[in-house]
């Protein structure tokens, strides 16, 4: 790989709502994480859309959706998402 580009990757992370806290909270799998170092890979969690305007002079390698609970439309990890794969579609 180019050395130039230090192997960073993008990840998406899963969204929660903890109604009692009214709080929002992105969470990812340790193991995925565990994985993505074990291939030589340096992840950078997109939690906000707008990280990705910031993270794009980093020249990540690629895009890693990380899955998990089911998101809708409206949801901040769908806008993610989606802005993730059209990054991806455009490098």
């Amino acid at each position: 790989m180019n050395s130039k580009r230090k192997n960073f990757v993008f990840v998406s992370c899963r969204e929660d709502y903890l109604e009692k806290r009214k709080e929002k909270r992105f969470s990812i799998d340790k193991k995925l994480l565990k994985w993505i170092k074990a291939v030589n890979l340096n992840p950078i969690l997109v939690t906000d859309i707008d990280q990705i305007y910031y993270f794009r002079y980093l020249k990540p390698l690629g895009v890693i959706l990380s899955g998990g609970n089911d998101i809708d439309e409206l949801s901040d990890r769908f806008k993610i998402e989606k802005k993730l794969i059209l990054w991806a579609k455009k490098k």
